[in-house]
């Protein structure tokens, strides 16, 4: 590919952010590990490096060297940072170990039977708002208030806050992107770092208080019991991490769940018909088209991957999204194929979620309410199309999904 201008031509322009696929699949090609010195960091293409970073313990979170990277020496000292460097999906071990432990043990099957018993009316009764109306836009109307009101009921907060909520996730999104981060990106994350953690801490003292039956009241008895209880402050970091980990990643992912079915008709219509498969299918569907195009990696050691000479310290951009077209994951990479068997993925069926210790903290949630969100859809608007005169894509190349996406249907 010759220098990394060209690449960093390919990332910005409107036709990446419309269908990145053909310009991953040069990159991979031509130069799967190369340097981008604008982003200070080593582009990863091949599912097979991706996977490595994501698994191996020469390569860590390392959040401080890594927003050092993204801004220099000041990082250390911004609001924003004292807030994420506690955020479970950063740390690592052995912070990221104790972490898990104590996140994980309030999602009993109970808890999780109750939240697919809730999704589904929450999901139906969503729709009811609009279903004799022909038209919505699907994402403000539907996979942008479903994730939000279901992690609202998980941690037992009103939904009269989750507008405010949102703004906060908004404002903080960009701590975890892997290009540079703006002035105005790093003004808003520091306005909002101590209000949001204040909003949960608050919450996680009411719930002492008076415990419910909630998310947050199991985590603090689990918590209490632990050999290594957090901290009411370390509770209500994560606390807020579930907003910002589980709405985003389900919103943008419905909206490309929808995109790649209404250019799939085929696919469309068996789904449809078969709604008892979607659940099956839906791997596939989040390997066709995933949400998270990066995450950041350290390299915690001098070593060599596929060729290349990569220092202590230097930080990695890990394409899951590119990783998941890799041809020599995926046969046939660039179609939908529901019965798909990996070719050398280690039986991975997709990258879109990560993997090893990091993985998306909201991928169990993702991968719990997508295919009900799906299925309600696919039931309840007959002869479902995109309006594609009024669909407009995030304008990021950081993140794939549709700020509006207007679909109609058969009344």
């Amino acid at each position: 590919m010759g220098n990394t201008a060209s690449i960093i031509e390919m990332l910005s322009s409107p036709e990446f952010i419309e269908n990145p696929y053909p310009a991953f699949a040069q990159i991979r090609q031509q130069e799967p590990v190369c340097f981008l010195e604008p982003f200070n960091a080593w582009l990863l293409t091949r599912f097979e490096d991706v996977q490595t970073a994501f698994t191996d313990d020469r390569f860590l979170f390392q959040y401080e060297k890594n927003q050092i990277n993204r801004l220099g020496p000041r990082a250390v000292e911004q609001d924003y940072f004292r807030i994420g460097r506690e955020f479970l999906v950063v740390t690592d071990p052995p912070r990221h170990t104790q972490l898990k432990r104590i996140f994980s043990q309030p999602f009993t099957p109970r808890r999780v039977a109750e939240l697919a018993d809730s999704t589904k009316a929450l999901v139906d009764s969503t729709i009811d708002r609009f279903v004799e109306k022909g038209r919505v836009d699907i994402v403000s109307e539907f996979s942008h208030r479903v994730p939000l009101a279901i992690i609202s009921r998980l941690l037992g907060i009103d939904s009269s806050y989750e507008e405010q909520i949102l703004g906060w996730v908004s404002a903080f999104y960009a701590i975890l992107f892997v290009s540079p981060m703006s002035d105005e990106e790093l003004g808003k994350a520091n306005a909002t770092a101590a209000e949001a953690r204040d909003f949960f801490l608050a919450s996680i003292r009411r719930r002492r208080a008076n415990p419910g039956d909630d998310f947050i009241s199991d985590l603090i008895v689990v918590n209490d019991q632990d050999d290594e209880p957090l901290s009411d402050e370390q509770i209500a970091i994560n606390a807020f991490l579930l907003y910002f980990a589980g709405h985003d990643t389900q919103q943008s992912q419905f909206s490309l769940l929808i995109d790649t079915l209404d250019r799939n008709p085929d696919a469309l219509a068996y789904l449809r018909d078969h709604p008892e498969q979607i659940r099956q299918a839906a791997p596939e569907l989040y390997r066709y088209d995933a949400t998270g195009m990066f995450m950041p990696r350290t390299v915690a050691e001098d070593l060599v991957l596929n060729g290349r000479s990569l220092k202590k310290g230097q930080n990695l951009m890990c394409s899951m999204t590119a990783a998941n077209r890799d041809p020599e994951a995926f046969e046939d990479p660039d179609r939908l194929k529901f019965d798909r068997r990996p070719v050398s993925s280690g039986g991975l069926r997709n990258m879109s979620f990560g993997a090893g210790r990091h993985r998306c903290l909201g991928a169990n949630l993702a991968q719990a309410n997508l295919p009900i969100m799906l299925a309600g859809v696919l039931d309840r608007l007959k002869n479902l199309r995109v309006e594609w005169a009024g669909a407009q894509r995030l304008p990021t190349f950081e993140v794939r999904g549709f700020a509006h996406l207007p679909l109609s249907w058969d009344l």
